[in-house]
């Protein structure tokens, strides 16, 4: 999944959780909304978990291996200005919520847990900003597929140290 996909997908919940009014792809490069908002990076860091699967596809004469990682990517949400340290709490367990499992279920995408809330508020402009982060570990699965050899025909030779037994090809056909 890609950045915008995670976004788009974890936008929508965030706002609906929160009641934040803004939520922002990180690092934009642009100025900051007024108000309330949230900025939040898809994939803060990205690891692998369990073991990678194979799945196999026969498709008349083509054999396709499809190799499946399972992933687990750190996806941080800071939150800024006015209940920039209220808005995070909301987010603790809130894959139990129903609106928010089938979101997740229906992009195939699953919610590990949450991180601790960090107070991130400082001095900024000769005043102090409220900040916050919480980062939300979500989980899902790559697809790296590709065609192998199909193997139609095999030239079988038997025998011992001693003697030959025999030789011929075996056709799948």
């Amino acid at each position: 999944m890609t950045n915008e996909e995670i976004f788009n997908i974890i936008s929508p919940i965030v706002k609906a959780v929160t009641g934040v009014p803004n939520c922002i792809l990180a690092n934009p490069n642009d100025d900051a909304p007024k108000g309330s908002y949230c900025s939040i990076q898809p994939t803060q860091s990205i690891r692998k978990w369990g073991k990678g699967r194979r799945v196999y596809k026969c498709e008349g004469d083509v054999l396709t291996e499809d190799v499946r990682a399972q992933i687990i990517a750190e996806c941080s949400i800071n939150f800024y200005r006015k209940d920039a340290l209220e808005f995070p709490k909301l987010l603790l367990d809130a894959n139990y919520r129903s609106d928010v499992m089938g979101a997740l279920i229906l992009n195939k995408l699953g919610w590990s847990h949450t991180s601790d809330i960090r107070n991130l508020t400082a001095l900024q402009a000769h005043r102090k900003e409220s900040r916050s982060q919480i980062s939300i570990y979500l989980t899902y699965e790559t697809s790296n597929p590709h065609v192998i050899n199909y193997i139609e025909r095999v030239r079988l030779t038997v025998g011992n140290q001693e003697t030959l037994i025999d030789t011929g090809t075996l056709n799948e056909r």
